[in-house]
């Protein structure tokens, strides 16, 4: 009687424990939000995630970055964009300029400043007002004559023209690219000549100048105006602007990233052994030939050697040179005859 006890109490237990047992194993298997996601979202997460783990990471650093740039992008424009940066045309008058009737008015403005090829491009514009544009003093004789720095600008009595004006700075530190800087200087005079035959000298002529310094691309500040009887002495100081500064220091940046990874991957090819195919080695390559073309984006940049150069260019191309001869060795060396 006891054994058919214990075999009816074993049995009967072993029943409870598989019963808990099935229990346990559909509660497992029973699909929640937490375990188990069924739509293609999820589904594309988790295969990226078992693929890359650090991809999720990456993205967000990668938009992070983006914003960044596109909030310093937006600051430098609009600091370009401020009054500050460009200078309010200015009127000078010389001393001698006495009676606002009679006298040469003079508006001088740039349009363009190249300095690699050129100087700084602009327009003279005179016209005359009271004796001088209707009939010129007995005293004087026609034309009347602009002397800008070192060009002199013939202008016929009585007409208003405009004389193409090239000005070349006294300095300039060109090496210094991007934060070079150049000075000018201006000289303006209006003279005639007598009109005694016997006595021929230059007579001055009172004149105003309406001078608008700014340069396009260049921040334009003036330095001192030096103003005597009979002619007006200006000189300024022009930098580049914001724009250029950032847009040449972003380029130096990408190099630099590029150069640092391409090194990087040089480095972990010889440590992890890493099998080196024939693509790699042409991307390599292709990015040494590409790195001259990335330091020539710069806008305005001179000849090598630029301040630009030792903050760079030398460096890209030396880590980018030096990664491709390793990699070409571990080419070499780690070859093997196909079977």
């Amino acid at each position: 009687m006891k054994d058919a006890r214990s075999a009816l109490l074993d049995a009967e237990q072993r029943s409870q424990y598989q019963t808990r047992d099935k229990a346990v194993e559909l509660e497992t298997l029973k699909p929640t939000s937490k375990s188990v996601q069924t739509t293609p979202e999820a589904l594309y997460r988790q295969h990226i995630s078992l693929q890359c783990p650090t991809c999720p990471l990456i993205y967000k650093i990668m938009l992070a970055v983006f914003i960044i740039v596109m909030i310093i992008i937006l600051v430098i424009v609009n600091l370009d964009r401020f009054p500050d940066q460009r200078e309010d045309p200015v009127l000078i008058r010389t001393k001698s300029y006495k009676d606002a009737q009679d006298f040469v008015d003079l508006r001088l403005s740039f349009n363009s400043f190249n300095p690699l090829n050129h100087g700084a491009r602009g327009i003279v514009t005179a016209s005359a007002n009271g004796i001088y544009a209707d009939k010129l003093p007995l005293f004087i004789k026609s034309p009347i004559y602009v002397l800008a720095e070192n060009v002199a600008i013939t202008y016929p009595g009585g007409f208003s023209t405009a004389k193409d004006l090239e000005l070349h700075p006294i300095t300039r530190k060109l090496m210094d690219y991007p934060f070079d800087d150049y000075h000018f200087t201006l000289f303006l005079y209006v003279y005639a000549n007598s009109s005694d035959a016997a006595d021929d000298y230059a007579v001055d002529v009172p004149f105003s100048a309406h001078l608008d310094l700014y340069m396009p691309g260049f921040r334009t500040s003036r330095s001192s105006i030096t103003i005597e009887d009979t002619y007006i002495n200006v000189s300024w100081t022009t930098k580049r602007s914001h724009t250029k500064i950032f847009f040449s220091m972003f380029i130096v940046m990408i190099g630099w990233a590029i150069s640092l990874l391409i090194f990087a991957l040089a480095i972990d090819s010889g440590i992890r052994n890493r099998e080196v195919p024939a693509p790699m080695l042409g991307f390599v390559a292709s990015a040494a030939f590409a790195t001259p073309a990335l330091r020539n984006a710069q806008p305005d940049i001179g000849s090598v050697g630029v301040l630009s150069d030792y903050l760079g260019f030398f460096w890209h191309v030396a880590l980018i040179s030096i990664s491709l001869c390793m990699l070409l060795s571990y080419h070499i060396t780690r070859w093997k005859k196909p079977s």
